[in-house]
């Protein structure tokens, strides 16, 4: 296991997030999977961190993240610390849960997530057992040229892996949450202000990139 791979997530930061399933199995079988990986996604994920590209792959997913400022972690921790004791077994009265703290926050709500959808998978598809590698990777973006690298894979990540000849027709990705401006929890606004307008958004895309290895 690499250390980057148990590393905090620090607030501010950027952060490429990617989890594969076991043995390659499949994640998604059908359009409902993805579409409630994504509702789970929004629960547990949009309180600690912005979100500024994605792909969702039939065994793996990918997203670019920035973490939230440490206040609103801060925040954050202080409420779900006292959920969690009010919920604690009452035979264990003495037994608190480990408290959460803006260091250790993301990290547990990226394996709540994973847990939560693995779990509700698993019972629809009658399957037992571990579905998603722990732990998950994620790999702190220091320079602009990879963050604008890495919305370009994540969103051509479907074409390189043979799921559709034509990565802006594909319907799991935020390329197109971007592209039609409807609503979203994309950070569309931002995004695009880094590429310096939707059209340079897209110029950007239908270019040829040198294909660096950003995968883990």
């Amino acid at each position: 296991m690499k250390k980057r791979d148990t590393e905090s997530l620090v607030p501010n930061c950027f952060y490429h997030i990617f989890a594969r399933t076991n043995n390659h199995e499949r994640l998604f079988t059908c359009d409902e999977n993805y579409r409630f990986f994504l509702r789970r996604y929004g629960h547990f994920i949009l309180p600690i961190a912005e979100t500024y590209t994605y792909a969702l792959l039939e065994n793996h997913v990918h997203f670019l993240i920035k973490i939230r400022e440490e206040h609103a972690l801060r925040i954050l921790c202080e409420t779900m610390n006292r959920e969690r004791a009010s919920l604690k077994d009452a035979s264990q009265k003495e037994v608190l849960p480990i408290p959460l703290m803006p260091s250790t926050i993301c990290s547990y709500q990226f394996q709540r997530l994973f847990t939560s959808y693995a779990k509700a998978f698993n019972k629809q598809q009658n399957r037992y057992g571990n579905l998603i590698q722990r732990p998950f990777k994620r790999k702190l973006i220091s320079d602009e040229s990879h963050l604008f690298h890495l919305m370009y894979y994540h969103h051509n990540n479907p074409r390189k892996h043979g799921y559709t000849t034509d990565f802006r027709t594909y319907k799991w990705s935020s390329y197109q949450a971007i592209l039609k401006g409807g609503p979203t929890h994309i950070e569309r606004a931002k995004v695009l202000e880094l590429f310096g307008g939707l059209q340079n958004f897209i110029a950007y895309h239908e270019q040829y990139v040198d294909k660096r290895d950003w995968e883990f």
